[in-house]
């Protein structure tokens, strides 16, 4: 809690509330970069074993129609097709992702269209018949494995600038308070600011010691005795009225 300073003082140094603003500011951001940044790391698993499946399915079908209606085909196709709705919906609205993603993802493999093929398609020949392009499909593989690479390293990144801002900021006022308080002590008299003025120096911590331990000394000799004298003859006191 940010102590609050007397008028005077508060208004010495408007910097503090401000500070204290941009520090809220800076962790708001790091905490909503590493909220993005473990989307893209929760969707990095699901997007490895995607990519195999409809690879498979791409050799296979290599200079030919998507194969939606081969009977040996359509089922990886089905489940091709499940992962890529699976991935979409965890990436949600998920702003770091761009294309080729961003195509890849919403094209149905169920009822292709010239979407898909192109992504890694392309026309067989003088034919206007769409056909699958190994290569085309392993460069948008490629393409989308360096933009999730991309989003993981900026977030990361915008998250430790953030928090390193922050740090530094929590640094100036925790040294501005600091300052404020030795001030006002050496300003105020206090038991504790006389204490620090004395012993500021090595002489001055010597020559406090040394006058601390002569006087405990000095009431030690001299008035420890006289006190228990005073108790015992009280003591003796109440025994005799007793």
């Amino acid at each position: 809690m940010t102590r609050l300073l007397p008028p005077d003082r508060a208004r010495e140094t408007p910097q503090l509330p401000a500070a204290a603003r941009e520090i809220a500011a800076f962790e708001l951001e790091a905490s909503d970069a590493d909220e993005a940044l473990e989307t893209v790391k929760s969707f990095r698993e699901p997007w490895v074993k995607f990519v195999p499946t409809v690879r498979a399915i791409v050799q296979a079908s290599n200079g030919k129609p998507w194969p939606i209606e081969n009977p040996q085909l359509r089922p990886q196709v089905l489940l091709a097709d499940d992962d890529r709705r699976s991935l979409k919906a965890r990436l949600g609205y998920l702003a770091v992702i761009t294309d080729p993603l961003a195509q890849l993802l919403p094209t149905s493999f169920l009822q292709p269209q010239d979407g898909l093929y192109t992504i890694f398609g392309r026309r067989g020949g003088a034919s206007i018949i769409q056909v699958i392009d190994p290569d085309r499909f392993e460069w948008v593989v490629a393409e989308s494995e360096g933009i999730l690479n991309e989003a993981e390293k900026r977030l990361v990144e915008q998250r430790d600038r953030a928090r390193r801002r922050a740090e530094i900021l929590q640094r100036q006022i925790d040294e501005e308070r600091s300052h404020e308080l030795a001030r006002l002590e050496v300003e105020h008299v206090s038991l504790k600011g006389l204490w620090r003025r004395l012993t500021s120096t090595k002489l001055g911590k010597v020559v406090t010691w040394t006058v601390v331990t002569v006087g405990g000394g000095i009431v030690t000799a001299y008035a420890v005795p006289g006190i228990v004298k005073i108790v015992v003859e009280l003591w003796t006191w109440i025994r005799s009225r007793i």
